[in-house]
């Protein structure tokens, strides 16, 4: 067989006089339609992948929020005592 099953698959087929079989077709668009699961699978982990880094980025930039926010009535509490000094 000089095809790659996988190729002959994708070729219409209209007469039985072809060398290849049914069988062979069947393998052939069996083969390809694992190989675009296989796509698919990857491009689903690289989802989850994205996922975690934006989920992991959020909660660092809220955790830098509320040091942020504390670091503020802290030094609003320094400002305060300060003027009541002068």
């Amino acid at each position: 067989m000089g095809q790659d099953l996988r190729e002959a698959s994708k070729r219409g087929w209209t007469s039985s006089t072809d060398t290849q079989t049914t069988t062979d077709l069947q393998i052939g668009a069996l083969i390809r339609i694992a190989d675009e699961i296989e796509t698919m699978a990857l491009r689903y982990q690289e989802l989850i992948e994205n996922r975690e880094h934006w989920r992991k980025e959020f909660f660092r930039i809220a955790n830098q929020n509320v040091i942020l926010r504390h670091q503020i009535a802290g030094l609003k509490g320094v400002l305060t005592r300060l003027r009541k000094r002068l």
